[in-house]
């Protein structure tokens, strides 16, 4: 049965730890777009701004001794990296006026669940291609996977694609000293609404230069966020997927070609250290997920399966699955990637 492993702390088990009940409504929300971030692993981080992990870069050297030998005395080497962690946030000014048109409560309700989806598409947006240039942002997982002369090449596989009509594919290994979502020390996890209720918007008319008065209801959404890859070998990216070969299966993406996608996922699960240790699930966007259906439909083989299991909120589900590792949708992978270099 394809479930999802329950040993790690998601955003929805941090939200049952709080008596804040709107972060309950909130996380059930984003639950209906963007499966990444409802089964991600979450832990507070150790500073204020994030989280700073130390990796190891070099083991001690080890020695065969003979009797009444001497072995020379050897050290590993660790370096710290810092993780930081962004602030995202969302203001909703309602006129008053508006507001009793249909009800102060209904009309603030549907203008939150509009920035709580416009938060979390940016969330998730950034989580997959957050820019370091970008101070705000934290680094998401395609820039940290984006260079095949890196350190950590070996879990970026290549597919293929050439020129700008690609799109990839993620294997992320979650668990607590791999790869896992960070909320800043003394924080709490998800989404923070503040009611700040009605209050008087003051600003001066740019054209006539007098002074300009409003009153609205004001609420406030934040959400502190970070991600961690403290271990680069719990997340493969599978890049340079080309759509055109996808859909026609062919070119990069025929049955006979080394980069099809099938074989590559495959070979991305053998390169996590144990598979057991943590919670694997493969991520794609819609049209590689629709690619996969007709493959599953299609094939004879039990590789590529429909199995039925329960998500998080209680309603059976039918999860795709490769080699018993579930695959879930993200919206927010894009189609435009460049190849891989």
């Amino acid at each position: 049965m394809a479930v999802l492993n329950t040993q790690f702390p998601t955003l929805t088990d941090w939200a049952k730890m709080t008596k804040d009940g709107s972060i309950m409504q909130i996380t059930n929300v984003l639950a209906q777009t963007n499966s990444m971030l409802e089964d991600g692993v979450y832990f507070p981080g150790n500073l204020s701004t994030g989280h700073k992990v130390a990796v190891t870069t070099a083991l001690p050297d080890s020695y065969f001794k003979k009797v009444n030998g001497k072995v020379p005395v050897s050290k590993g080497d660790t370096e710290q990296v810092m993780e930081q962690a962004s602030i995202l946030q969302n203001w909703s000014n309602i006129d008053e006026d508006v507001a009793e048109l249909s009800g102060e409560k209904p009309t603030r309700a549907q203008a939150g669940r509009l920035a709580l989806e416009s938060m979390n598409q940016k969330q998730q947006a950034t989580k997959l291609y957050g820019n370091e240039n970008n101070a705000e942002e934290y680094v998401g997982f395609i820039p940290r996977y984006d260079d095949l002369n890196a350190g950590n090449k070996e879990n970026i596989l290549n597919c293929g694609g050439a020129g700008s009509d690609n799109t990839s594919m993620l294997l992320c290994g979650w668990g607590a000293g791999k790869v896992y979502n960070i909320f800043p020390k003394g924080s709490k996890a998800g989404i923070k609404h503040v009611n700040h209720g009605k209050s008087i918007l003051d600003t001066v008319n740019s054209v006539t230069g007098l002074e300009e008065r409003q009153v609205v209801f004001q609420d406030q959404w934040v959400w502190k966020e970070g991600l961690v890859v403290e271990d680069w070998r719990y997340l493969v990216r599978l890049g340079g997927i080309d759509i055109s070969d996808l859909k026609s299966r062919t070119g990069t993406q025929s049955e006979t070609a080394e980069t099809n996608l099938i074989d590559q996922m495959s070979t991305a699960i053998d390169h996590f250290p144990m598979i057991g240790g943590c919670k694997p699930v493969f991520y794609c966007n819609r049209t590689v997920m629709s690619y996969l259906r007709r493959m599953a439909k299609h094939s004879a083989s039990d590789v590529l399966s429909f199995e039925k299991g329960f998500n998080q909120f209680g309603p059976d589900i039918f999860t795709m699955t490769f080699q018993g590792i579930p695959i879930r949708i993200v919206d927010q992978f894009i189609n435009t990637e460049a190849a891989l270099s």
